[in-house]
């Protein structure tokens, strides 16, 4: 029931969703190395961000969702990720660029979170390794916190807050002349009270 009481008192905001596009390599990757990568993102997303803020939709809904768009919008390039995320209805989209380079035997991956509605740029995060297999263990850290950032300071704070309840004042002590009163009074009733019950037991067991 507290519980109960307690969260209807919360203030509630609306969840604003997370679109993760797939990855644009300048390399042909297998399509596991694309779910296990997007796989990870994801649940570093669900775990880091605020989950009363933010719903970050899965890649089973938006991949689908996004390839049928593109081939309705005719859009295939990089531009063309906002807006595909505002088809969705996402209030952010988050891109992954990933490229190599043989003459260094380097990886480079750059992630970027764009505000869909203003085409405003909000965060970007970038690595390099020199393993193919190191992209789908990378942690987005940054991006989560400057998503949090976004988040009003007093929506943050989701401890419950300790309850207070008015303080009762204790009933006056009884007053010595009162108590005397009170004494002398029983003394007077008790042999009456004593009479009568044992007149009435006596006339009782007469019949």
């Amino acid at each position: 029931m507290l519980s109960l009481l307690f969260s209807l008192m919360q203030p509630t905001y609306a969840q604003d969703s997370i679109a993760i596009t797939d990855i644009r390599s300048s390399t042909s990757e297998t399509g596991e190395f694309y779910t296990i990568y997007r796989m990870n993102i994801e649940t570093h997303l669900k775990l880091g961000l605020d989950p009363a803020a933010y719903d970050v939709m899965t890649s089973d809904n938006v991949i689908p969702a996004m390839k049928r768009l593109k081939t309705e919008l005719k859009c295939f390039n990089a531009d063309c990720d906002i807006e595909l995320a505002r088809q969705l209805g996402a209030k952010y989209v988050l891109t992954s660029e990933h490229s190599f380079y043989n003459q260094n035997n380097q990886h480079y991956l750059t992630l970027k979170v764009h505000d869909v509605e203003t085409n405003r740029f909000i965060a970007t995060q970038k690595f390099d390794y020199e393993k193919e297999s190191e992209a789908i263990n990378i942690n987005p850290y940054q991006i989560v916190m400057s998503l949090n950032d976004l988040v009003p300071k007093e929506h943050v704070d989701l401890t419950p807050k300790k309850m207070t309840f008015p303080k009762i004042p204790a009933p006056p002590l009884p007053k010595a002349k009162d108590v005397k009163n009170v004494l002398v009074a029983s003394a007077i009733v008790a042999p009456v009270i004593y009479l009568f019950v044992d007149n009435f037991s006596n006339i009782a067991g007469k019949y």
